[in-house]
């Protein structure tokens, strides 16, 4: 769902202000998604280890 939402969002910008086709635009915007999901990931794992919760949406 996220990558859905992000994407629409960043392939119109994209498309709009780097003048990029479509699919180049859509490549990038999962490229970005998926290192957005790593390093996401990357820190809730750092959290964790140090005991502190990961579960709230804003922290």
């Amino acid at each position: 769902m996220k990558w859905l939402v992000n994407g629409a969002i960043v392939v119109n910008l994209l498309v709009f202000y780097a003048d990029v086709s479509f699919i180049n635009a859509a490549i990038t915007a999962t490229a970005l998604t998926i290192i957005a999901y790593f390093i996401a990931t990357n820190h809730d794992q750092r959290r964790q280890d140090r005991g502190e919760s990961v579960s709230s949406l804003f922290s």
